[in-house]
């Protein structure tokens, strides 16, 4: 049995026991006070247990490419992700990716940029010839992800 199948009966597994306290602790409980907040401990460390199982099924062999794979053949030098495109991901999704990039920011990476600058970010033009220095950058156009509305907008559900 591969880790895949592996993976996919210990979710049914945990997810039976946990329909089962859930169902014991709505409705028939326990007349002990400590049982009963033993269970509710037990149900949601069944539910962060079947959740990271979930997202290990879902990442899969995904989870063990470096980042120089992903960026492929490409010769492309940052990662550039709309606000909107992000907070529009799925909530686990978003508390993985939060994390991560809190991991990121303890880096001190920022202190290896030149005093007093930052990045700018604009969508523009892309022409399709090449010149000398590489791609051919046109004027800048209207950006339609960049309306985030303070976190209310998902763009997969426009």
């Amino acid at each position: 049995m591969d880790r895949r199948e592996l993976l996919v009966d210990a979710i049914k597994g945990s997810k039976e026991i946990l329909e089962e306290l859930e169902d014991f602790a709505a409705n028939e409980g326990h007349p002990n006070h400590q049982v009963m907040l033993a269970v509710l401990g037990e149900i949601s460390r069944l539910k962060q247990s079947i959740e990271g199982m979930e997202q290990e099924l879902e990442l899969g062999p995904k989870r063990k490419r470096d980042i120089h794979e992903w960026f492929n053949l490409t010769y492309g030098q940052y990662l550039t992700v709309p606000r909107s495109v992000l907070q529009s991901m799925p909530e686990t999704w978003q508390h993985r990716f939060v994390a991560l990039l809190e991991e990121l920011d303890e880096s001190g990476w920022m202190s290896m940029l030149p005093k007093d600058t930052c990045y700018k970010v604009e969508l523009c033009k892309m022409e399709d010839k090449i010149n000398g220095d590489g791609w051919k950058w046109g004027g800048k156009v209207t950006d339609r992800l960049a309306d985030y509305q303070r976190g209310r907008r998902n763009v997969f559900a426009e």
